[in-house]
């Protein structure tokens, strides 16, 4: 089975006492889950927890978790994608509450997978006419402290076109999370520049966004702290 959906026990029954739940989500090879919630009422204590970077599946009282969810932070249409083929929900479900409701789906890796030469870790050059390009992991969480560079070449008599359809920065800085652009110039001396800085995008930066130069164009991402754990 490809997707299906998934839900607290009897939802959306409230629940009459406290039980716990593991919901263990298993994608085939070269697969990651996707998971969105349609409602979602759990207590306002900070117990319910998702474990999306598990590489077998199994999980105890040391395994680190990815997130903390709680009450009812989560909006509907949120998504949540597992790094490896498993992903795990450990509930608890207490007097009161309504549950979850919610759709799971496999993904194919190579939908996220970019049509470049990665010349040095986190360094791109894009060799064809088109493509995809993503930020490390996606789309799972970035890491942090990430600086990878994107390098369009530019092709004689050709104008490149790079459009942004998808941005989710963290919020706390633009000092520390962002995108540079650069044009990239001839090297004829010392004096003039080879890129000429052309914008920066950070969390405020709404897509759809589009820069087009008939000289070629460097994309450099930088990440600060990306700690999501908590959305309590």
């Amino acid at each position: 089975m490809s997707g299906g959906i998934f839900q607290s026990p009897n939802y959306p029954i409230i629940f009459s006492d406290e039980k716990c739940f593991i919901y263990q989500f298993i994608a085939p090879t070269n697969y990651i889950v996707q998971t969105i919630f349609s409602f979602f009422n759990l207590s306002p204590r900070r117990n319910d927890r998702i474990y999306d970077q598990t590489m077998e599946g199994r999980i105890d009282e040391a395994t680190p978790y990815s997130h903390e969810l709680c009450g009812v932070e989560i909006a509907a249409g949120t998504a949540f994608y597992s790094l490896t083929s498993y992903l795990v929900f450990h509930l608890r479900l207490s007097h009161g509450i309504k549950g979850f409701h919610g759709t799971y789906k496999f993904v194919a890796k190579g939908k996220f997978r970019m049509n470049a030469t990665e010349v040095q870790p986190c360094r791109y050059s894009m060799d064809f006419l088109e493509g995809s390009i993503f930020s490390p992991q996606y789309p799972y969480s970035y890491p942090s402290l990430v600086n990878c560079s994107y390098y369009f070449p530019n092709r004689n008599s050709m104008k490149l076109v790079l459009s942004l359809d998808y941005l989710d920065l963290n919020t706390d800085s633009c000092r520390a999370d962002f995108i540079d652009i650069y044009q990239m110039q001839p090297k004829v001396s010392k004096k003039i520049p080879f890129q000429i800085h052309l914008d920066r995008l950070c969390y405020d930066s709404i897509p759809p966004y589009s820069i087009s130069s008939r000289n070629g164009l460097i994309l450099q991402f930088h990440s600060g702290i990306n700690d999501k754990k908590q959305v309590c």
